[in-house]
């Protein structure tokens, strides 16, 4: 079964390789994993936020920070050791069959931590933020699985890595705003 899906990822992630990488959406893709190229969404969530909630903003911004601490930790000092996976860049077959869009970096690839954090902090937008954003809250999962595929796209991660990284993601950002709710930490009052 292992197998299988080993096979099935390698072959998703050689697929989009040969039929989607082009030289007009590598540009789009190199932006989108790049953290710079979100600083105007930063600086816009970061504001809002400020103005919706004053004094309160601040276990929101908290939320958010201990979300990002426990996905990228979770990745970096326990799962991404523990599994010990070459990224694509790096596994002797795809070095020889595909030029990758930005260097190789090391480490390894499973799960990615791109997608672990970037799905986190969406959820939690969602969950604290969802019932003042309307249907623009769906625009933070959007964002999340843009920044994930431009992993796969750049040649950086397979598949699974982004997907498993998003379950986490998601999982680590519902368990983080459960208990701050249980424990009644987080409850925002919207200040007028």
């Amino acid at each position: 079964m292992i197998k299988y899906f080993s096979q099935l990822d390698h072959e998703l992630f050689e697929w989009i390789q040969m039929h989607m990488r082009n030289s007009f959406l590598d540009p789009i893709f190199l932006a989108a994993r790049d953290k710079l190229f979100w600083i105007p969404l930063y600086i816009i969530l970061i504001s809002w936020v400020g103005f919706k909630f004053g004094r309160q903003a601040w276990k929101l911004f908290l939320l958010i920070l201990i979300t990002i601490i426990v996905t990228d930790q979770m990745n970096s000092t326990l799962l991404k050791k523990l599994v010990r996976r070459d990224r694509p860049c790096n596994e002797v077959y795809f070095k020889d069959q595909f030029v990758p869009v930005l260097p190789c970096s090391g480490g390894y690839s499973f799960p990615s931590s791109h997608a672990t954090n970037h799905m986190g902090i969406a959820v939690m937008i969602i969950l604290t933020c969802g019932r003042y954003l309307g249907p623009f809250k769906w625009l933070f999962l959007v964002w999340a699985l843009l920044i994930g595929f431009s992993q796969i796209y750049v040649g950086v991660h397979f598949p699974i890595d982004i997907a498993v990284g998003f379950l986490e993601g998601a999982l680590l950002a519902f368990t983080i705003y459960s208990m701050s709710q249980k424990t009644k930490f987080f409850k925002l009052k919207e200040e007028y």
